[in-house]
């Protein structure tokens, strides 16, 4: 089983996002049991909701009702993990520092994926408005599609 972990700053924003978008994705798929995916935030405070408008656009996505609650990252969270997916080169950059032992499975997510943006960061949304937001759901959502392909646990791909 691949441990996959979506890491941004408050998990209330980005790395929720990431993680009900490809649960729900891979909701139907053959493979998805074997993965596990989960989030958590470098300055999550602990059990925070996610934020309105993410709950709003994860509805519009089809998503529905979900049960969140923000996660500080620990230790344990870093070490069980086979892949660590973050938002900002910032949060890669202090992943690598708190957690030397894990340099080599920190990846940003737009990177890992394959998109070929020039700016590789997924701006954080909080405070904005519900364009903000938007388009920081487009850019998960695409990153989100891509990392699929990549790791190939879609269901129309041969085993």
């Amino acid at each position: 089983m691949l441990s996959m972990l979506f890491v941004c700053t408050g998990n209330t924003c980005r790395s929720v996002m990431a993680e009900m978008l490809l649960k729900f994705y891979l909701e139907n798929e053959v493979k998805a049991g074997n993965l596990e995916v989960s989030s958590a935030g470098l300055d999550a405070l602990e059990g925070s909701d996610a934020t309105y408008e993410v709950k709003q656009l994860l509805v519009e996505e089809g998503v529905g009702a979900f049960t969140h609650r923000a996660r500080r990252l620990t230790f344990e969270m870093v070490d069980s993990a086979d892949l660590i997916l973050v938002m900002t080169a910032n949060h890669a950059r202090i992943l690598k520092k708190e957690y030397p032992q894990a340099q080599n499975k920190i990846k940003l997510l737009k990177e890992y994926s394959g998109l070929t943006d020039s700016e590789y960061d997924i701006i954080d949304p909080y405070g904005g408005n519900l364009q903000v937001y938007r388009n920081s759901l487009q850019e998960i959502k695409s990153s989100i599609w891509k990392l699929i392909s990549k790791l190939d646990i879609n269901s129309n791909k041969n085993n």
